[in-house]
């Protein structure tokens, strides 16, 4: 192996350590609902494919609306646990793409009449889910930034179905 090659391959290590530590950092800040911190992790010509409600918005100042959107209107006060895990990575000099298993328990509105029924205790025991992010990044100025988001739940999809 070359010298050229090793560093290809050292270069490609941390860019996906990089992009893991990027999309632990989204999955925290939408846990703890800072959305100023989410939407800069966003690529200006940021693609956000079936979220929310099955709704595909382009560019950064459609996808800042919709998160805004849905911190004024309460969604964002439902709380929820997120975690991600077994990232599938592949990287392809200032590109990226992978898949992550998504884990989580979510506030379902029909359970609760208003936000404020919805308390933290309650929420922890209702929903169990299993979803999958497929998602695109790329470097921005030496950075890694999120470009393409879908999120799919129930993944995979006939995970609830009885046989």
């Amino acid at each position: 192996m070359t010298l050229k090659e090793l560093e290809k391959r050292l270069q490609a290590l941390e860019d996906i350590e990089e992009i893991k530590q990027l999309h632990y950092k989204y999955i925290y800040a939408l846990n703890s609902r800072n959305f100023d911190e989410i939407i800069d992790m966003f690529a200006e010509d940021m693609i956000e494919d079936g979220f929310p409600r099955g709704e595909t918005h382009k560019g950064i100042k459609e996808i800042t609306k919709v998160w805004r959107d849905i911190e004024e209107g309460g969604r964002g006060k439902l709380r929820h646990t997120t975690i991600v895990a077994q990232p599938v990575i592949t990287v392809e000099g200032d590109v990226a793409k992978g898949y992550w298993l998504w884990l989580g328990r979510l506030a379902d509105r029909r359970v609760f009449k208003s936000t404020e029924e919805a308390d933290d205790d309650t929420i922890m025991q209702v929903l169990p889910k299993l979803g999958r992010y497929d998602m695109e990044y790329k470097k921005v100025d030496g950075k890694w930034k999120i470009s393409y988001l879908k999120f799919t739940l129930p993944w995979p999809k006939n995970q609830y179905v009885n046989k």
